[in-house]
């Protein structure tokens, strides 16, 4: 059997002969795949002239490029790009490189990136008088937009086809019928589906299958659970953390004659109500038992400080309410209680007495809110004895908005606070600390004579400062100075705190150093008082023998003692209020 021939056959069927142009001068002369274009356009007209920017890609000269979407469609065509007027492609500038079906690739662009389009003009063809039609016909590989597809007639030529987003009538309504029933039902055609009424009801949500990492803040609302859909066992068993002590909650202040008035609110802004309920966590009523309970609260609910009642503040003066809830055989009641026990210091600023341990033990008494005079001591609409509480959050009267009288509940709360454990401090926990600790030598002679009159800030000479800018005017300062010295005299040593250039001391005492010249010794004052601001504020401790004498601080006759190493200090710590 002698040797096979091969030929190639143009889309008419004839044998193409070996005198045809090589492909480098002539591409695919007649066959039905021309060669690749760079770009195509994308339905509008175009000067067939420079180097222009098609379908987001910028031409260089000689690039091949489908000219499919001119108006005077005979222009349509395949060309070569230049800088001066456009030339058709050697391919495609003669009427035997034109049939019917004749196809061609795009490489490039934006959105005929990997598209095949073909020639659907009939035969015979004549260029520059047919009008040259390509549609879409191939899918390629090029970068598709999401959720796009082909959607061209369902028979015949692919006329005007293109690539568009999936659209809910391309699925005809036969081919995905209505199903699901009951709780969850979808039409047919798809869509959107139908959640019956109160259909997720609580014995469909077994109990600790949501977590508190997969609820995050108001992710879930009230009214997207039908009423009664999660029990409030169902919350609190695991689900949520014993620190989240409320949930959909807040609390709102009103004053009406002189009255002050907290309410509970849900995160909507209205009332609790069964609908849109308000959950508070709870430990158990009884001592020696250490589960706790979640209580609904569904009604409005509310505690009043009566006109005249001061709950334990002075005039003018900056203090802190706090707000709480309490469990009474499972009925929430709300109550109130300033921490802080304060009295007039006897040189200057506000002493503090004392700090309720709110939260110290989830087990309280309350006093009837009628008799609210005092500081430390919960009140509640209605005395209650030994009943479970949970802090919901503060009211705070910072300088510059305090009541003129202590009583007279005229003035909003400057600040309001819900309570965030572990991240809102609770009264007495430390809020931040400042302190200036020196073993320097130090020495003066001005002197700070004894008996019974304050000390002034011009007696005596300063060894110490350190200042402090609270968090809050109704904190608490809890300032500590020790100082290490002598005095060359046989006389005492006395020592005062002051505060900015306020005149009097705020504490200050004495120590006798046995009648000993340069007998050295120590000397601590330890005070607490209201912040009563939140700028900053120093705090200065001076010293001075009660006669005439040297005062060596740190030392003993003008001589440094220990190297450096004296531990005298000032130091200040807030106190949450």
């Amino acid at each position: 059997m002698g040797p096979r021939l091969m030929a190639a056959i143009d889309m008419r069927g004839n044998v193409l002969s070996a005198a045809d142009p090589p492909i480098a001068t002539n591409p695919n002369p007649d066959l039905a795949w021309k060669a690749p274009v760079r770009v195509a356009t994308t339905g509008s007209n175009i000067t067939l002239s420079g180097l222009q920017t098609i379908d987001g890609v910028a031409l260089a000269d000689g690039n091949r490029m489908l000219v499919k979407d001119q108006t005077d469609a005979t222009a349509n065509g395949i060309y070569n790009a230049h800088s001066g007027p456009w030339t058709r492609a050697i391919d495609a500038q003669s009427n035997s490189q034109f049939a019917n079906g004749l196809q061609v690739m795009v490489v490039q662009g934006t959105v005929n990136n990997g598209l095949g389009f073909q020639l659907t003009t009939a035969d015979p063809i004549t260029l520059g008088t047919s009008n040259l039609t390509f549609v879409n016909s191939v899918i390629g590989f090029g970068t598709r937009t999401a959720n796009t597809f082909f959607a061209g007639p369902a028979s015949g030529p692919a006329a005007a086809a293109a690539f568009r987003a999936i659209a809910s009538g391309d699925i005809p309504a036969a081919a995905l019928p209505a199903f699901g029933s009951g709780d969850v039902s979808f039409a047919s055609g798809g869509g959107t589906g139908t959640i019956a009424t109160q259909a997720v009801t609580a014995a469909k949500i077994a109990i600790n299958t949501i977590t508190a990492t997969q609820i995050a803040n108001n992710t879930i609302t009230a009214t997207q659970l039908a009423s009664g859909a999660v029990l409030a066992m169902e919350l609190g068993n695991t689900a949520i953390p014993f620190t989240a002590l409320m949930l959909n909650g807040t609390i709102v202040q009103s004053q009406a004659g002189n009255a002050q008035t907290f309410a509970l609110k849900n995160l909507a802004g209205n009332d609790p109500s069964a609908s849109d309920p308000v959950y508070v966590l709870f430990r158990d009523v009884t001592a020696t038992t250490g589960d706790y309970t979640v209580r609904t609260v569904t009604a409005a609910l509310s505690i009043t400080i009566p006109s005249g009642q001061a709950i334990g503040f002075l005039n003018a003066t900056p203090g802190r309410v706090w707000i709480s809830a309490l469990d009474n055989a499972g009925t929430v009641e709300l109550f109130v209680i300033n921490c802080v026990s304060m009295a007039a210091g006897a040189g200057a600023g506000t002493n503090v007495t004392g700090i309720y341990p709110l939260r110290g033990w989830g087990i309280i008494t309350t006093s009837a809110a009628s008799g609210a005079s005092a500081a430390q001591t919960a009140y509640s609409t209605t005395g209650r004895s030994n009943v479970p509480y949970v802090p919901l959050g503060y009211a705070t009267w910072e300088s510059g908005g305090t009541l003129a009288t202590a009583g007279t509940w005229n003035v909003l709360a400057t600040r309001m606070q819900l309570y965030q454990p572990g991240s809102t401090p609770l009264p007495g926990m430390e809020v931040q600390r400042q302190r200036n600790q020196t073993g320097a030598l130090g020495t003066g002679t001005t002197t700070m004579p004894g008996g019974d009159s304050i000390p002034s800030n011009t007696q005596g000479d300063q060894y110490m400062t350190q200042a402090i800018t609270p968090a809050s005017s109704a904190n608490v300062l809890d300032i500590e100075v020790k100082m290490f010295g002598s005095n060359s005299g046989a006389v005492p040593i006395q020592m005062g705190l002051y505060q900015d250039t306020t005149t009097n001391a705020l504490q200050a005492l004495f120590s006798h150093n046995s009648n000993l010249a340069n007998g050295s010794l120590t000397l601590a004052i330890n005070h607490w008082l209201l912040a009563g601001t939140t700028s900053s504020t120093t705090f200065k401790m001076r010293a001075g023998g009660t006669a005439a004498g040297t005062t060596s601080f740190n030392g003993t006759a003008s001589i440094r003692n220990m190297g450096g190493v004296a531990n005298s200090y000032l130091g200040i710590k807030e106190l949450a209020a």
